[in-house]
Parts: C-alpha cells; sequence; structure tokens
C-alpha cells in the first residue's frame, strides 16, 4: 500500500469526523427566539465568552481592573480572527430591527460558534499530529486506521472538539510537545535540538491555553535527560556547558512562548497573584477525590472493562519499562506524570482529565507491541 494512498484514507476519514461534529456545532446555542435561554447549554462557554469581551477591552483600552481566566489569553487571540468567519450566519438587517437583549444574545451566539470552531479545528490537527506520532513509533498502517477511527469517533475527544473551550486547543499543543521530543530522540541529527526548542514552545502555548498545560514542559526537558548525560566518564567540560545551555534554551522557549501569547502578565502582572489565589477546581490539593476521579476517567477508557485494561496496561509498563526504548519511556513517563497530577487536582472532572485520553492510547500500543513480540518469541 503506497504512502500517498495511506494519507488520503487517514485525511478522508478525518475530514468525514470533522464533518460530522460540524453538523452540530451549533448545539445549544441561543438564537434571541427564547427569552429564557440567553447562554449556551454547555457549561463554563459563557465565561469563556465574557473573558473574550473583555479581552476586547482590554486590547483597545487597557483599562480593567481584573481579567478572569488569563489562561485562556491565546484562545481569545484566536477567537478575535475568527468570528468574522460566521458574519454570514446572521442576518444584519434582522439584527438592527431587534431589542438590545436580542442583540446581545446574537452576539454571544456568534463568539461561543466562533470558539467552537477553533475547537473542532484544533482537534482535527491533534489527530493528524497523533498519525504522525505513530508513524515515528511504526505502528502499521491498519492498526493506526482503527486507532485514528477510535480517537476521531470517542464521545470524549468529540464533546471536547464542540465546546467553546481551550480544552482541544491545549491539547493540540501537547501532541505538538510530544511529537518534537519524539522527532528529537530518533533523529541522529547534529542541530537536532531544535526539535526540543519547537517542543518548549508548544508546551508555552498550551499553558497559555490553560494553566495545567504547564505540566507538558516536562516532555521536552525529560526528552533531553533521556538523551543526555551531563557528566560522562571524561569529564568535557565543552560538553557539559553545552548540554547546560540546551536544557536552558528550552525553558526560555516555553517560558517566552507563553509570556508573548499571555501579555496580561506584562501589562497586569497583578492579575497573575489574583488568579493564583482564585485558582478554583484547577488548584492541587492533598485531599483526593477518588469517586469523581475515577467517574471521570471510567468515562475516559470506556466503562469499567476500559478501566480494567487501563490499569493492566499501567502495571504491565512497569515489567516493560527497563526494555523500553527512551521515546516508549518519554510516553509512559508523561502518562505517569499527568495521571498523579490529575489524581491530585481538587475537582477532577473531565477537562482536567482529558489529555490523558491520547497518553493512555500511545501507552497501549506501546504494550500491545511488547505482548505481540512476547508471544512471538515464544511460539
Amino acid at each position: 500500500m503506497s504512502k500517498i494512498f495511506q494519507s488520503i484514507t487517514i485525511f478522508v476519514l478525518l475530514f468525514f469526523a470533522f464533518c460530522l461534529r460540524f453538523q452540530v456545532i451549533s448545539f445549544g446555542l441561543p438564537d434571541g427566539s427564547n427569552v429564557y435561554h440567553k447562554v449556551p447549554y454547555f457549561s463554563d462557554e459563557i465565561a469563556v465568552v465574557e473573558d473574550f469581551k473583555k479581552l476586547i477591552v482590554f486590547f483597545h483600552t487597557r483599562e480593567i481592573s481584573y481579567l478572569a481566566n488569563w489562561s485562556y489569553m491565546i484562545f481569545g487571540r484566536l477567537l478575535s480572527i475568527v468570528p468574522y468567519y460566521f458574519q454570514v450566519l446572521l442576518d444584519k438587517s434582522f439584527i438592527l430591527k431587534q431589542a438590545p437583549q436580542v442583540i446581545e444574545v446574537l452576539k454571544i451566539k456568534q463568539i461561543t460558534l466562533a470558539g467552537r470552531f477553533v475547537s473542532l479545528i484544533s482537534s482535527f490537527f491533534s489527530l493528524i499530529i497523533f498519525y504522525k506520532i505513530l508513524k515515528i513509533f511504526k505502528v502499521k498502517f491498519l492498526i493506526s486506521f482503527l486507532i485514528i477511527s477510535f480517537l476521531a469517533f470517542n464521545p470524549v475527544d468529540i464533546i471536547m472538539s464542540l465546546q467553546a473551550k481551550a480544552n482541544a486547543l491545549m491539547n493540540l499543543f501537547i501532541s505538538l510537545s510530544l511529537y518534537f521530543s519524539f522527532l528529537y530522540l530518533r533523529k541522529n541529527k547534529k542541530n537536532k535540538i531544535k526539535y526540543l526548542i519547537y517542543a518548549g514552545i508548544s508546551s508555552g502555548l498550551a499553558m497559555a491555553s490553560r494553566i495545567n498545560g504547564g505540566l507538558s514542559v516536562l516532555i521536552p526537558l525529560t526528552a533531553f535527560l533521556l538523551n543526555n548525560k551531563l557528566v560522562n566518564n571524561r569529564l568535557e567540560i565543552k560538553k557539559v556547558y553545552q548540554k547546560i545551555k540546551d536544557f536552558v534554551l528550552i525553558l526560555i522557549a516555553f517560558l517566552l512562548a507563553f509570556i508573548i501569547s499571555t501579555p496580561t502578565i506584562i501589562l497586569e502582572p497583578s492579575l497573575v497573584f489574583k488568579i493564583w489565589q482564585q485558582a478554583g477546581s484547577g488548584r492541587l490539593t492533598m485531599n483526593v477525590n477518588w469517586q469523581l476521579w475515577l467517574s471521570n476517567l471510567r468515562y475516559i477508557v470506556g466503562g469499567e472493562l476500559g478501566l480494567i485494561i487501563f490499569f493492566l496496561t499501567l502495571i504491565l509498563s512497569c515489567f516493560f519499562v527497563r526494555k523500553m526504548s527512551k521515546e516508549e519511556k518519554l510516553a509512559l513517563f508523561w502518562l505517569a506524570l499527568y495521571l498523579v497530577v490529575s489524581l491530585f487536582t481538587a475537582v477532577p472532572v473531565l477537562r482536567y482529565l482529558f489529555p490523558i485520553l491520547t497518553a493512555y492510547t500511545l501507552a497501549f500500543i506501546i504494550i500491545g507491541k511488547k505482548l505481540f513480540k512476547l508471544a512471538k518469541k515464544n511460539i
């Protein structure tokens, strides 16, 4: 099977999934016909819309005392571009005849549609990147096709791609960080550090999308540590200095991407402390909510049977870890790390556990390949 045919097949699959989701992109949106239906049905979407309005005020007047959810900053920047494409959905002559409260509802509809479209596009490209990750791991095309089909029509991924929130956008940047880190570990070029700089930038954008996305900076840093030893058998100061410099470059790329895409930190630094004080459900705590965590994890992995397979995958990972490649170790490290952090989240709702879906899928493929090789060897 030629590579061109494979690429076309995957693209057709993803385009079909995209079209199906686009058909229901307007679900639950207010249209001004019902005075009691003024906000979208998805929870928190109206908060993002209000943040976007504050963002417009912030950049035009720079007179704002409090900007909630500053982690949506880059999301809002994308929103500022997209709404114009949805202008055709609104009849201007109809708007002029309506009461002010109806016009306000229609504005909410327009901005929410734009936000959902950004999420839909983010989900589409996340699947393309995951397919490229599967190619790095040399997964056969038929298996890759089935895995991408599973993710493309997975209920959790569909829900996240149809909400005007930053979850799908954050997942896109995390996927990019993983992809560039895997490229770094796989390539043998002298200047391959550029891949980790790209990964650091992606992690910075992930953090700008949602604050918990900042955890992904550990992906390129761990990839760097897996591929380097600061001190070899013979101490060579120049090589040690170069490795330390590369490590610092990754951190600088991460911080610059985050700060540039989140100008609130520069223009209103006091807001950072306000957000830390009002972290809400996303803050970390030592009081683990096992019931809610397991409930949402079960929804992600596919019910009770999915939970059993999930924990079995984690247990088997411990037995195979010593024989794994650097790329495989990095993938399992990210899954374990995010799993632990999500466990200590104050309110571990579905959106905080969402990145586990692709990480677990990758871990499942790795363990599946190991088991297949072991079985083939013993037959």
